[in-house]
């Protein structure tokens, strides 16, 4: 039997003195979801926000009429007026909606259960959606789990959260503890003390401006001010350096949400360890051949974007032959002029005489991605040939993966390989509901939704080495849940916020006498609220926080 600490935001690498031994796991809501589905048998979802954005504007296209409140937003801009619509579906079903109303509802109610009689079922389904599947098989099915404790209070997590929480405790006799309040882990009249002891005493008397302390500096809390995060990244990889030479590096916590992987780069050039911070972009040179293949299909041609791509480090033309070409780009933009003939007819004739066999597959490379029909971005071009564009890129990443092969670059391109074949699928899905012809914006915004945030750099994982002990760190405030005697928060300022309702208060009130319960404002906040008190309570005798002057105000 399992037990089980879980809270919000706790997916992430968590700082904690209680390590889980055998049958113990820490998770948040998204492993929390996924052990629930493991252990009831469920399947879970692997859909990509990309394949359920194209699926659900289909719904909203059949469902499309002149009286839909959406009508004239869809027709203006139709895939960022259906992700909008999808993130207020997805919220109905996280409170409990099943698709259906009871009862008369305002307007854009009604107008979102007709477009839901085509989406149920069609749509492939989100949070919401699974965890009140996994309600109806508790109802027939019991779970391995002794006891769960909660680190955050139970009211301030999503409305189909309480309801899966409360089953597990009320009809599966689970034990559900609640972890120990907020509590301050420096005790003395230092700055820092006193700042904790404000920070709790605040969560009592919200109002009481009592509160307020003068803190008289003596270094127990550091605000450091820099212009930007490359000056402090060196400062602080040096003062990290001291910390594990001098100082007890286990009791020391380095916290950054944001731009960790510049901080690990000073370290490395420092000739320091790693701590294996993760920036995740969709700028890896391996991901930007996507967009590039399709931007080429476009009139006119854009000399900057035949260059970006005749100079990229990668391609689905051999890097030395597309470096010979944009020599001829740079002196005479554009292509079919006299010399970019001559050029390729050079190559080719020194290609023929090497490998005649490479040199027809090269020919075919350079006519398929130079010298294919382009089409008008205003009238678009047939889905099926932006279809066969992901074929022949497919087609080129999974070479790329077969010459990768045990090497860290494999995965820069398997997740390539994934993307491409994401925007196929939804191109195919687009293309079977009857859109046989795309424009370039509506195909630029899928592009971007299938490279999502990218991944992080292969080979830039934690190191370790005899010489210098670990030293702790954490990508998310909410995630600190045990005290360290020095906490670093580095790259401190305001994360992203909680966004206003778009529900008018006649909508809340017919959604509440449904019986659908929304995750309030003031909840999210409390519980972001909490999850940042969380390193300036753990630390036992010094925290520092980097700020930029840039974003000082945030704080």
């Amino acid at each position: 039997m399992m037990k089980i600490r879980f809270g919000y935001g706790l997916d992430l690498e968590i700082v904690d003195d209680v390590r889980p031994s055998f049958g113990e796991v820490v998770v948040g809501l998204k492993g929390m979801l996924s052990l629930l589905e493991s252990q009831l048998g469920l399947a879970g979802s692997d859909a990509s926000f990309t394949t359920r954005l194209v699926q659900y504007h289909q719904s909203l296209q059949v469902s499309l009429n002149s009286s839909r409140f959406y009508h004239d937003s869809f027709q203006a801009d139709p895939f960022a007026s259906t992700k909008a619509l999808l993130d207020w579906r997805d919220e109905l079903y996280l409170s409990g909606w099943n698709g259906q109303f009871k009862s008369e509802v305002p307007s854009r109610l009604k107008d979102l259960e007709d477009v839901e009689k085509q989406a149920q079922g069609f749509v492939e389904k989100g949070e919401g959606e699974r965890l009140q599947q996994v309600l109806r098989q508790l109802e027939q099915q019991r779970v391995q789990i002794a006891e769960i404790e909660l680190v955050d209070p139970l009211e301030l997590l999503p409305p189909m959260w309480q309801k899966v929480i409360s089953v597990l405790q009320e009809h599966h006799d689970i034990a559900i503890y609640d972890m120990p309040s907020l509590q301050n882990s420096c005790t003395d009249k230092s700055d820092l003390g006193l700042l904790q002891k404000a920070l709790i005493n605040s969560q009592e008397r919200a109002d009481d401006a009592s509160n307020k302390v003068q803190l008289s500096g003596d270094i127990s809390v550091l605000i450091v001010k820099a212009g930007a995060t490359a000056f402090s990244a060196s400062s602080m990889s040096k003062l990290l350096h001291h910390a594990q030479q001098v100082e007890k590096a286990g009791d020391f916590c380095l916290l950054a949400e944001q731009n960790g992987a510049s901080l690990d780069a000073a370290l490395e050039y420092e000739g320091l360890l790693r701590l294996g911070f993760q920036a995740n972009s969709p700028w890896r040179p391996a991901f930007q051949v996507l967009p590039l293949c399709f931007e080429l299909l476009w009139q006119p041609l854009d000399p900057k974007v035949l260059l970006q791509f005749l100079n990229h480090p990668v391609g689905p033309i051999p890097r030395r032959i597309r470096k010979s070409l944009s020599q001829v780009v740079a002196s005479e933009p554009g292509i079919g002029g006299e010399r970019w003939t001559h050029k390729i007819a050079s190559l080719l004739e020194a290609e023929r005489e090497a490998d005649p066999k490479q040199a027809k597959k090269l020919e075919q490379q350079i006519n398929y991605w130079l010298h294919s029909e382009r089409y008008q971005p205003e009238l678009g071009m047939p889905t099926q040939e932006a279809i066969k564009v992901t074929e022949q890129l497919s087609q080129w990443l999974s070479g790329m993966q077969i010459s990768f092969e045990g090497k860290p670059e494999v995965s820069l391109y398997t997740a390539a390989l994934h993307q491409v074949q994401e925007l196929g699928l939804v191109l195919g899905d687009l293309n079977n509901s009857g859109m046989t012809v795309i424009d370039r914006e509506i195909l630029r915004h899928l592009i971007e939704d299938v490279r999502g945030g990218g991944t992080g750099l292969v080979d830039r994982v934690a190191e370790v080495g005899p010489d210098y002990p670990a030293i702790q760190k954490a990508e998310s405030a909410a995630s600190i849940l045990s005290s360290r005697e020095t906490i670093i928060w580095w790259d401190c300022h305001k994360q992203g916020g909680i966004r206003k309702s778009h529900w008018l208060p006649v909508e809340k009130k017919a959604l509440a006498a449904e019986g659908i319960q929304l995750w309030s404002e003031q909840k999210q906040l409390t519980l972001q609220g909490r999850g940042w008190l969380r390193p300036i309570l753990n630390a036992k005798k010094q925290l520092s926080r980097v700020n930029y002057f840039v974003r000082f105000d945030d704080n």
